[in-house]
């Protein structure tokens, strides 16, 4: 099945006849650096851009669904993101800032992930349109779909920082078991990096490339209870120990690791050089942080944090001052990321 774009009079009267259409909204913005967030409005899940002095909130969408797995164009100009209403998740576009949004994929399968090529050109997602979910690419405006991967099913889907190769996490048999495999765009060359289990369980199993593309971040289970970062390089044959922890993140200049450690009754994050070494405390006081990501620039990290049942976004420098509260959000933490960074 080939994906269409609606066209936006059809998005526009799907808004007008119930509000159930992600649409645009109009008020300006900072021009400062900016997230995009999965923010709770109501009964719904909306997308907003958000300054990082928390002064300037602008919402991109309304509508009765609820939206989830944001991924910005690498040139800063167009949002992918997932929207699910009654049961079904399609994948979306606002192709400009103060643009309607318009669909990329239709029912009646699900459509999920979507994750750009560094050349912008094309996006990566999973669906299933064929039944077990698989990855599949189209152009940015929903065209040309075509059929990546075939068999065990995929989980999640990221490119490589060149554009070469895809990072697969797919599940064999009941789901439990999961693998992480690197294959190229046109479906060849796949081989498996992992050579311990992956975790299945939300926001661990999301592998992280490092900035010049050589090597993998991914979570390992480790006894029964226990989890791992390990760190392999992109033809396997060098595969190490990071830290105990999860949700890795690389900074922009490759040296060092934000992580989640999780302890009783709460989960900080810490940084570590890439080699494994170093390692520090980032968050303070009791609460579970989680999902840190590394702003463009290197000068921030922002991340979900959870205190008395609040839900945030919130953003800290690398050496653990100026912490700050900027918006709540609210989603599936299966449906990562909730929160992303507009590209420079």
């Amino acid at each position: 099945m080939v994906c269409r774009t609606l066209p936006a009079a059809v998005v526009l009267l799907a808004f007008l006849a119930g509000g159930t259409a992600p649409t645009r909204s109009s008020p300006a913005t900072s021009s400062l650096t900016r997230l995009a967030v999965a923010t709770p409005v109501r009964s719904a899940v909306q997308l907003s851009l958000v300054s990082t002095d928390g002064l300037s909130i602008r919402r991109l969408t309304q509508g009765a669904g609820a939206v989830s797995s944001l991924a910005w164009s690498p040139d800063g100009r167009q949002i992918a993101f997932v929207y699910e209403f009654r049961g079904s998740r399609q994948i979306w576009l606002i192709p400009r800032i103060g643009v309607a949004a318009r669909a990329l994929t239709s029912l009646p399968s699900d459509n999920i992930s979507p994750a750009w090529s560094p050349d912008g050109r094309r996006l990566a997602f999973i669906s299933t349109r064929r039944g077990t979910p698989q990855v599949f690419l189209m152009s940015a405006d929903g065209r040309g779909v075509r059929q990546v991967t075939r068999g065990d099913a995929s989980r999640t889907v990221s490119w490589s920082p060149e554009g070469t190769y895809l990072a697969v996490v797919s599940a064999r048999g009941s789901g439990e078991d999961l693998d992480l495999d690197m294959i190229r765009p046109d479906g060849g060359g796949r081989r498996r990096l992992s050579t311990a289990p992956l975790l299945p369980r939300p926001g661990m199993m999301h592998p992280a490339w490092s900035p010049d593309g050589k090597r993998l971040a991914y979570v390992s289970r480790v006894g029964l209870a226990e989890q791992e970062i390990r760190i392999v390089s992109v033809d396997g044959r060098d595969q190490r120990r990071l830290s105990t922890g999860y949700a890795p993140a690389w900074s922009p200049d490759g040296r060092s690791v934000a992580l989640v450690v999780p302890r009783v009754g709460d989960a900080q994050i810490y940084i570590a050089k890439a080699d494994g070494t170093g390692s520090r405390r980032l968050t303070r006081g009791r609460g579970i942080f989680l999902l840190p990501r590394w702003a463009p620039d290197g000068a921030a990290i922002a991340f979900i944090a959870i205190r008395d049942g609040d839900l945030a976004v919130t953003v800290i420098k690398p050496d653990g001052s100026g912490e700050r509260r900027l918006v709540s959000t609210t989603g599936d933490l299966t449906g990562l990321p909730l929160f992303v960074w507009q590209p420079r």
